[in-house]
């Protein structure tokens, strides 16, 4: 599987391949199977329309953080991450801080092959946005055991204390769908 970079005049302020190569490193290599590429690009290359309807509404496409685009005939499926959409959700001196630019992009990029994952293994939830938001939370928690490993006290003691939770609430939005 391939990571490809495809901006409209643009360049990304922080190292996002750098990121996306450490995120895709920790994923198990059967959950990768069928996958083509992970599509780097910007919201000035997304084509202008709407999304299909998510939870009774349809989103701009270009605002859109990230995308899973199903196999079709003869394609295989990939992933398309809207960097600009997805760093403009975290402060940008966080993004300075590698956990923190890994977790922002984590965020979209593990809801988005949770949505590959419930159609090759199988949905951990009971509709295709909470089975994709499961595969996120667990491929996750396995990124971080295995590269911020050292970062678990302090990292609970702010889930516990509500830190991320308002982070959550109020600068990430909606990740956006094929």
């Amino acid at each position: 599987m391939q990571i490809v970079e495809s901006y409209k005049n643009y360049v990304p302020d922080c190292r996002v391949r750098a990121s996306v190569d450490r995120l895709l490193s920790a994923v198990p290599g059967g959950y990768l199977s069928g996958l083509q590429a992970v599509v780097l690009t910007n919201s000035a290359r997304i084509e202008r329309g709407k999304t299909r309807r998510y939870s009774g509404r349809k989103y701009c496409r270009s605002e859109c953080r990230g995308r899973y685009h199903p196999g079709w005939k003869r394609g295989l499926p990939w992933i398309e991450l809207v960097v600009d959409n997805i760093i403009a959700t975290v402060p940008p001196v966080l993004l300075r801080i590698r956990v923190f630019a890994d977790m922002a992009f984590g965020y979209t990029l593990y809801h988005e092959l949770g949505h590959h994952l419930c159609e090759t293994i199988g949905s951990l939830g009971r509709h295709d946005e909470d089975g994709a938001n499961k595969w996120r939370t667990k491929l996750s928690r396995s990124f971080m055991r295995k590269h911020y490993w050292y970062l678990t006290p302090v990292l609970g003691i702010l889930f516990r204390s509500g830190i991320f939770r308002y982070l959550r609430r109020h600068t990430l939005g909606h990740t956006g769908h094929a």
